[in-house]
């Protein structure tokens, strides 16, 4: 049986296993351990439970195998069956356990803003959410910052069923059923916003004036963007704006625009890198397989778990 205990022992196993390592789970499971009390009992009273609090079954696992859980099912996005087999526990267990751990890892990991109801219980009090989204926050830490970085990603999902929910989801460019989300990177890499995800049928440019990421950037911040907001320029005359030039048929680039162009590039890696460490998740980087209403959840999550290594990283190359 997987546990805490043994998969410390192999210290790659974990990392491969987990996406972090065994010092980054050591403290964040510190931050788990303090905050579980008080959100455990916001869970248990809330107004609509049916059973009395110190109902129902115990949990098999400890804290911390249980965390190990849920990291492993974000990374490697194993179905329920297999990772109840791989913990000792069934199906059903699985579920559960997940449903409870992912909100208030959520609440926990330092996850970009993302305008959204709050349907998990709420923080417990006296712990302030690690959010990586006040920009003014951001300007104090890294005055030399003056630009953000916006891309859209597409991840397949199962067909619907709903015939109106088929035409929405439908992607021309895939040529397949997705939900799309954009990221708001700044140059470091850090992730500073995670748009609500949409049907694939959404343009990449609809998608931008529906995040509001816009309205909340200071205005002498740039945006860079790609190809795929073309006519951003038009919708915000007053923003700086960067985006590739496109060529024509009978409008060729010149030397000028593709060595622009490139500049334009080297500067829009850092999303890409971005998108690929959030990619580099199972539950993120497949065909998602699970309920539409727990996407937006899921995909800030696996962005806090990637906001955490970025974190860490930044400050080791500081010290």
């Amino acid at each position: 049986m997987l546990s805490v205990n043994k998969l410390r022992k192999r210290p790659q196993h974990f990392v491969r296993f987990t996406g972090l390592s065994v010092s980054q789970f050591d403290r964040l499971l510190g931050q788990l351990g303090k905050a579980y009390p008080d959100f455990n009992a916001q869970r248990l009273a809330r107004p609509d439970r049916l059973r009395q609090v110190g109902g129902g079954s115990p949990f098999r696992l400890p804290l911390p195998d249980r965390t190990l859980l849920a990291l492993v099912f974000l990374r490697l996005y194993l179905t329920n069956d297999l990772l109840g087999y791989l913990f000792g526990l069934d199906a059903s267990n699985i579920s559960r356990n997940l449903r409870i751990l992912l909100p208030l890892l959520e609440h926990l990991l330092p996850v970009p803003a993302q305008p959204r109801r709050h349907l998990a219980p709420k923080p417990p009090t006296g712990e302030r959410r690690r959010k990586i989204g006040s920009l003014d926050e951001l300007l104090e830490q890294y005055p030399d910052l003056r630009e953000v970085i916006v891309d859209a990603t597409e991840q397949p999902i199962n067909r619907p069923q709903n015939k109106t929910k088929r035409k929405n989801h439908y992607s021309g460019k895939k040529k397949r059923h997705t939900r799309k989300t954009q990221l708001t990177v700044i140059g470091n890499g850090l992730i500073v916003h995670l748009s609500k995800s949409v049907g694939g049928r959404t343009h990449d440019l609809a998608l931008f004036h529906r995040s509001g990421v816009e309205r909340q950037l200071p205005d002498d911040w740039q945006v860079i963007v790609d190809k795929g907001y073309t006519g951003i320029v038009k919708h915000y005359p007053k923003r700086g704006v960067a985006i590739p030039k496109k060529p024509s048929k009978h409008h060729p680039l010149t030397v000028g625009e593709k060595r622009r162009n490139r500049r334009l590039a080297k500067r829009r890696i850092v999303v890409e890198h971005a998108i690929s460490r959030v990619k580099k998740y199972g539950v993120m980087g497949g065909k998602y397989r699970h309920r539409e209403s727990e996407y937006d959840q899921v995909s800030r999550t696996v962005c806090g778990l990637v906001n955490l290594r970025t974190q860490e990283r930044l400050a080791q190359a500081a010290a």
